[in-house]
């Protein structure tokens, strides 16, 4: 299921929590699976499985980070523009604390004055 630009999606189709491994499926979705199926039928392939493994990890992190170690348990505002300025804040904020913890960011040169 590749796009044009390359990229290889891959997204939950409403699966169940546990995906069963003793039946695992083989070979490509059938022609009539639309997009969600064909993703459903993916996953539960053993690459499928092996590839989704993955995503907790690299998915999840952003997540328990804010809701552990900042505190972020639910939105201070009401009406969805303002719940996603909040979201978008709370992105911003964790992209700058890794930015800074990992040295990706240092401080900018200050001009000599004189």
């Amino acid at each position: 299921m590749d796009t044009p630009r390359g990229i290889d999606p891959m997204f939950a189709a409403r699966l169940p929590r546990k995906v069963p491994l003793s039946n695992p499926e083989q070979g490509p979705p059938p022609d009539t699976a639309d997009r969600t199926e064909a993703m459903g039928h993916r996953l539960r392939t053993p690459e499928g499985i092996a590839t989704y493994r993955q995503r907790s990890h690299i998915a999840e992190t952003p997540f328990g980070h804010g809701k552990h170690n900042l505190g972020f348990r639910r939105f201070t505002s009401r009406g969805l523009r303002r719940a996603a300025a909040e979201w978008n804040f709370h992105g911003a904020v964790n992209n700058l604390l890794k930015a800074i913890t990992t040295g990706h960011m240092t401080p900018a040169a200050v001009p000599a004055t004189g």
